[in-house]
């Protein structure tokens, strides 16, 4: 998967220690059960290291990519939106177009 941090997230995350997680969640609903989706959290993993691939971004965050969202070939955008006194992250997925 690839990941486009935008320049707020980016300076979010950076203030939060510069570190972000993605891994595979699930969605629930009253209707479909459980849809697996990549989620997001700031942070270091939960999990031992070997679960992730370790990513560098451009941005200078460290990106952990959970291993299970192997079969995720397209692009992952994180961004920041705001609300009066709090922020928050956005992780929005997308199939990229063959």
């Amino acid at each position: 998967m690839r990941v486009v941090i935008s320049g707020e997230a980016a300076k979010y995350i950076r203030d939060k220690g510069g570190q972000v997680v993605i891994f595979r969640g699930s969605l629930t609903g009253c209707c479909a059960g459980k849809v697996p989706s990549p989620m997001i959290e700031v942070g270091q993993p939960r999990r031992p290291l070997e679960n992730y691939d370790i990513i560098n971004h451009e941005s200078g965050i460290t990106v952990y990519m959970d291993k299970d969202l192997a079969p995720f070939n397209g692009t992952g955008e994180i961004t920041l939106s705001k609300n009066l006194w709090w922020q928050l992250l956005s992780f929005n997925y997308r199939e990229d177009q063959i």
